[in-house]
């Protein structure tokens, strides 16, 4: 049987036919399950804010899941959140689910070191021969005297102005050597707004599902959104403010068409 990657809520076959469910209405029990998948998708261990739960679900949804038993009601309410009920003991909790995704990790990485120490490749040979050669260049540099440079006026000692260079310039790290490369190197050393904290160092296609991840691509589309709707409106306020453009923003009267500057036309010098 294939492996199936998705995640799944632990349900019982009599979750309609409990005596909670039976004194609710549909709508009710249906808002319940919704509740129980959103909490495990999100990892929120049950909990769930009152100001997502307004947009989501109505109120006296939530009120008669909340009066449903006199003992254990399938929603306990506090102040700022609505928690369900026993939610940790049949769901698995977020951080039983982190403990599990490190382990996987640990496995995957000590599993990578065993294989690349098992097999050599000739690039990897060929590595390890140019770092030989290098400390080998590096030694012999250092064995050897420094020049005196000389300071008389108008005197040589160009050809000895090496002899004051870093003696561990060839451990330096590699500086870019073009402006892709400064870019890449610039764009790795950004934290990736669509992820959460915990996988900023995975590379692309190996992040995990993630609860965290899915909230932080959610905001930043919608920041993107809100940002793209306000130049929008912004262009739209100039070209209604401007007398010498039409409303696509076109400069009246000009063949070729131009876009419109929406600022007063510069005055012509009286001579």
């Amino acid at each position: 049987m294939p492996h199936d990657p998705r995640v799944y809520a632990v349900i019982t076959h009599d979750f309609a036919d409990s005596p909670k469910m039976q004194v609710v209405s549909v709508e009710a029990r249906w808002a319940l399950l919704e509740m129980i998948l959103y909490s495990c998708r999100m990892q929120t261990d049950g909990v769930l804010s009152k100001r997502l739960a307004a947009a989501k679900w109505p109120l006296d949804v939530c009120l008669e899941l909340a009066s449903n038993d006199g003992e254990k009601p399938s929603l306990v309410e506090t102040e700022n959140e609505w928690i369900i009920h026993d939610f940790l003991e049949h769901q698995t909790s977020k951080a039983e689910i982190e403990a599990r995704r490190k382990q996987k990790q640990e496995a995957g990485r000590k599993g990578g070191l065993a294989k690349r120490a098992g097999k050599t490749t000739p690039a990897s040979r060929s590595q390890a021969g140019a770092k030989a050669s290098a400390k080998q260049t590096l030694k012999q540099k250092r064995s050897k005297p420094k020049a005196e440079i000389r300071n008389k006026k108008g005197g040589g000692g160009h050809e000895n102005g090496t002899a004051n260079a870093p003696e561990n310039s060839a451990e330096t790290t590699p500086q870019p050597q073009s402006l892709d490369e400064l870019a890449a190197a610039h764009a790795a050393s950004q934290p990736d707004p669509r992820r959460c904290p915990d996988h900023q160092h995975l590379a692309p296609g190996t992040v995990p599902k993630c609860g965290q991840c899915a909230e932080a691509r959610r905001a930043h589309d919608e920041r993107q959104e809100t940002t793209k709707a306000n130049e929008r409106k912004q262009r739209r306020q100039a070209i209604n403010n401007c007398d010498q453009c039409d409303e696509n923003g076109w400069v009246k009267g000009t063949n070729p068409a131009r876009r419109c500057t929406h600022k007063p036309p510069r005055k012509q010098p009286p001579f």
